[in-house]
């Protein structure tokens, strides 16, 4: 995305240091030593430090007890099973992950939220961070609905050029290179047209043309039609089996009816987020259109469910049959004969692929399939054609100039031996990911290092780790400690960061925190839930983690 590489910087900084400070003496007072007036000073700061610390944690707290009653007044604990989230609350769990993973694109958003429904209004540089914005509100627990307000304001550029990198991104890239679509832009805004064998492929190449830089809109006007015509039995059974399949949907009480190759969700997901992955997973083959309008989000309703469900584990080869589905359904790896085989919930690959994309991809869809503990990736990556190391460097400094993620960002690529090494510098762990993933579509390399450096341009205030005491945070050219924070504020913190999850269920998780060291223990039945439990414990304020929450993939509801 054309983010422009500056850091949010907390308002109440300046205010702080002005805080902090000795006032000015009245004329005709007696001056203060210099060495006095900076002990006063660095003391100052350091209460302004206390102060705004203890403010951040009170209104964690106050966020934590506001969203676990439909009133927000609750003195907290777990949730009611069936209360919804206050708006209040939820519109701040919005903007504190809408900080925490754009920075300052945060400063550009505006975020309402009534009955559950959040607005997104405001300014973005590029289509691709219009939709992780929207994606971020998306996930959270709560939210019902995301109406998306926002505008792109990219940088400008003539539509010629944004259609030469639009056909030179879909020829370069290794999936679509062999697609024949035609390319039109006006104004910015670029319409595909063509034909294409099924829904992935032309979603696909709508992403991809998102992604270059300049682009205000993309209208999507690729065709497409199932190479064979199946009947509607054949299809609701895939759909099903894809959707109970699928670790980020399995247990959401979801229908599926099909008449005349139009699929129609209907029941309740937890999040908006897996709404819309239910709607990606119902495109198997032989589908014309899908229809969510009967799905509805309800976090406390499908935990309700889950708990009265019965467990049961997979044979092995169920789950390679559910891996090699999964495979034929992604445009990356439909085309490449990779072999699977499963043993007690340890995936293997193996095979030949003519792309870095490919590999990557083969092994992401195998470990979002239930069942699976492990993924053993044994690909081998052999380009079907032979590049110089000089000219994959080309193609590769060429997309990274493409994409508006790096507008002042300054990314060097480098490809010797077929490997990609990237270095420098970017201010968000986004453009971190984005770099990578451009390096893997650059046909002919087939590994990369990704040396890039994550840091705000701006300096900071933060209070990681209290018990790291020898640490000096440093503002306007002083030192202060940072203040610790008490168990029972670090206990608070990791729980909230729960909330908000749909994926974890408090109930399984048991945290204690003595003298600064979190404890966690529980169990969880995707990596997805561990991810969110070990990210809340890592940003809570603990001195250390001590995760030992275990995860149970071989369990999973079956009807």
């Amino acid at each position: 995305m054309n983010i422009p590489c500056d850091t949010a910087h907390d308002a109440s900084g300046p205010a702080a240091v002005a805080a902090g400070a000795p006032a000015a003496p009245a004329p005709g007072a007696r001056a203060v030593p210099a060495t006095q007036r900076i002990r006063r000073l660095i003391s100052g700061l350091r209460s302004t430090l206390l102060a705004m610390s203890l403010a951040m944690t009170c209104s964690g707290a106050a966020s934590l007890q506001a969203a676990t009653s439909p009133e927000g007044s609750s003195s907290g604990g777990s949730p009611a099973a069936d209360a919804p989230l206050a708006d209040g609350a939820i519109t701040s769990a919005v903007e504190e992950a809408l900080r925490t993973n754009h920075g300052t694109l945060a400063n550009d958003v505006d975020v309402t939220t009534s009955h559950g429904i959040v607005t997104l209004a405001g300014s973005v540089d590029s289509l691709l961070i219009r939709a992780r914005t929207v994606e971020i509100a998306q996930g959270l627990r709560g939210v019902l609905g995301v109406i998306d307000h926002l505008y792109t304001t990219p940088v400008k550029r003539s539509d010629d050029d944004i259609r030469k990198d639009i056909l030179e991104a879909l020829s370069q890239d290794p999936t679509t290179d062999a697609f024949s679509l035609g390319v039109a832009v006006d104004g910015g805004c670029a319409t595909l047209s063509g034909h294409l064998g099924n829904h992935a492929e032309v979603h696909l190449a709508g992403r991809i043309a998102s992604g270059v830089k300049g682009v205000t809109q993309v209208t999507n006007a690729i065709t497409f039609a199932p190479l064979a015509k199946r009947s509607d039995a054949d299809i609701a059974a895939d759909v099903k089996a894809r959707l109970q399949w699928n670790i980020w949907l399995n247990g959401d009480p979801i229908g599926v009816a099909v008449a005349a190759g139009t699929v129609t969700l209907s029941g309740s997901v937890g999040s908006v987020e897996s709404k819309w992955m239910a709607f990606g997973d119902a495109w198997v083959a032989g589908v014309m259109a899908v229809d969510i309008t009967r799905v509805s989000v309800d976090a406390w309703t499908r935990d309700n469910a889950r708990r009265g469900l019965t467990y049961a584990s997979r044979p092995d080869g169920d789950i390679e049959k559910a891996i090699g589905a999964s495979l034929l359904l992604d445009p990356r790896t439909a085309h490449v004969r990779i072999d699977v085989s499963v043993n007690d919930g340890e995936a293997t690959l193996t095979g030949i692929v003519g792309n870095l994309e490919a590999d990557i991809s083969a092994e992401h869809d195998a470990r979002n399939i239930i069942g699976v503990e492990k993924v053993i990736n044994l690909l081998k990556v052999r380009p079907k054609e032979a590049l110089a190391d000089e000219e994959m460097t080309r193609q590769l400094a060429a997309a990274l100039k493409r994409s508006p993620w790096f507008e002042q960002c300054i990314i060097q690529g480098v490809v010797l031996h077929r490997i990609a090494t990237l270095t420098g510098v970017v201010d968000l762990r986004q453009q971190w990911t984005e770099a990578q993933d451009i390096a893997t579509r650059v046909k002919g390399i087939v590994a990369v290092r990704n040396r890039l450096r994550v840091e705000p341009e701006f300096p900071v205030i933060a209070f990681p780790n209290p018990g790291s005491y020898e640490t000096s945070y440093s503002l306007a050219g002083l030192s202060a400690t940072p203040p610790a924070l008490s168990d029972e504020q670090i206990k608070r913190n990791i729980d909230h960061g729960f909330l908000w999850s749909p994926f974890v269920n408090r109930d399984d998780i048991h945290v204690v925190v003595h003298g600064g060291v979190a404890t966690l223990t529980g169990t969880v039945t995707t990596w997805i839930a561990w991810n969110v439990i070990d990210h809340a414990a890592q940003t809570s304020g603990a001195s250390s983690i001590v995760n030992q929450v275990t995860i149970t993939h071989a369990s999973w509801w079956w009807p």
